[in-house]
């Protein structure tokens, strides 16, 4: 079986399962169950994904996602089976790899920014 994302509520229990995100014409999918037991498909608009998308643009999600290689690596060393020296190397292997993707990630949109700022400095 493939990997699912769960959505948990604040009592830890899984609200949804996602299994599939694809596009359906002009929309988003997500396939998965709900509670458990209901088979689901949801439609996200565009419009609607744009506004998701600026809502990861606050200072919480990002400094969520700038801790992300930290968060992930206490959780799988938290796990039994990764409690082994070679496991715990891994975990800080894949988390300084991580950390170094956002890295790179940040440069990128930042370079882009200038790249647009200076387009936009040239068409006034």
């Amino acid at each position: 079986m493939p990997r699912t994302i769960k959505m948990l509520s604040d009592m830890n229990t899984t609200m949804m399962e996602i299994e599939r995100v694809d596009r359906a014409e002009d929309r988003l999918r997500v396939t998965g169950i709900m509670m458990g037991n209901f088979p689901a498909e949801i439609y996200i608009e565009p419009d609607d994904l744009l506004a998701m998308v600026a809502m990861h643009l606050r200072p919480s999600p990002l400094g969520f996602l700038l801790g992300l290689p930290y968060f992930w690596l206490r959780r799988y060393w938290q796990r039994e089976e990764n409690r082994s020296l070679g496991a715990r190397v891994r975990g800080v292997l894949v988390s300084a790899l991580v950390a170094l993707a956002q890295l790179l990630g940040l440069a990128v949109f930042a370079l882009g920014l200038m790249r647009l700022a200076h387009l936009a400095g040239s068409l006034l």
